[in-house]
């Protein structure tokens, strides 16, 4: 007799069905806050590392066998797509995104050509290993920039709070702003196409926004990701369960639910806490 291989349940809970237990994976998890992430990762540009298909599927695997959640997210990073392309943009230690020759006139935009799956062959290297490696068990997550956020990085030249250039952009050079935008959104659908394809319809809420107040909004029909406040989990693993369990009671057992922080894993977050907000989930869910 053979095996009989189940669907993961993200799966499941991204299409609005029952599940035995609220699948669990949080944002930024692959890296960041990881003792073994920072055994391996080496100095420089997050680039250089994502560039390395062994290297940066191995970044992918390591939560998931810490912590064994239900799904491994892609480690990349939103700018690679305009790296890959040849803008002139990198990510500086410490610092972040930074382009020495922002997008500023209408002649930048020639630096941010279309991108082709040939510019990012070592994404698909690494996703090829990653699948091999979890097989049909736990599924891969893609994702990709949003065009806003991207464009600030190219437009600013760094990290910002305010948004000077590219708000003078904005209301400046109109056709030239929508026409970054348009560019950017064809990049971002081209990344995500080469990474994993099309997928179910997963909505992702911050901690500001309630489940049920989403639910009431869309339906049922529609899987809810979310939405623990990541600083909750800073907060030491008394505070993280608490939270955990109003994000649990705020579903009110509903299928259709992937639990995850309302944002990224902050890098000083402790990996013990985050272990426990996954033990809480599965005990309360299953």
């Amino acid at each position: 007799m053979s095996d009989v291989v189940r669907e993961p349940i993200f799966l499941a809970a991204a299409r609005g069905e029952a599940t035995a237990s609220t699948p669990v994976w949080f944002m930024r998890q692959a890296g960041r806050s990881l003792p073994e992430y920072r055994a391996i990762r080496g100095e420089g540009s997050i680039l250089d590392a994502i560039k390395r298909p062994e290297l940066a599927a191995e970044i992918t695997l390591q939560p998931v066998r810490r912590y064994g959640v239900d799904a491994a997210v892609l480690f990349s990073d939103i700018v690679v797509p305009a790296h890959a392309v040849g803008f002139g943009i990198d990510v500086a230690p410490g610092t972040g995104p930074v382009a020495n020759a922002p997008l500023r006139r209408r002649s930048d935009l020639d630096r941010l050509r279309m991108l082709e799956p040939y510019d990012i062959a070592y994404v698909t290297e690494t996703v090829r290993l990653v699948a091999a490696d979890l097989g049909a068990t736990t599924p891969v997550l893609a994702f990709a920039g949003a065009p806003f956020t991207v464009a600030s990085y190219l437009i600013e030249g760094r990290p910002s709070r305010t948004y000077e250039h590219t708000k003078a952009l904005m209301h400046g050079d109109e056709a030239l702003w929508h026409d970054v935008m348009d560019r950017l959104a064809s990049m971002a659908i081209t990344f995500i196409d080469v990474q994993l394809g099309a997928g179910p319809r997963t909505i992702g809420l911050d901690w500001r926004t309630t489940i049920s107040g989403a639910r009431k909004r869309f339906g049922d029909q529609i899987g809810m990701q979310g939405n623990l406040d990541p600083a909750l989990v800073l907060g030491g693993t008394e505070l993280a369960i608490a939270g955990t369990d109003r994000v649990l009671a705020d579903n009110a057992g509903r299928p259709g639910h992937v639990f995850n922080l309302g944002h990224g894993v902050h890098p000083s977050t402790d990996p013990n806490v985050l272990a426990a907000v996954v033990e809480r989930v599965r005990a309360h869910t299953s």
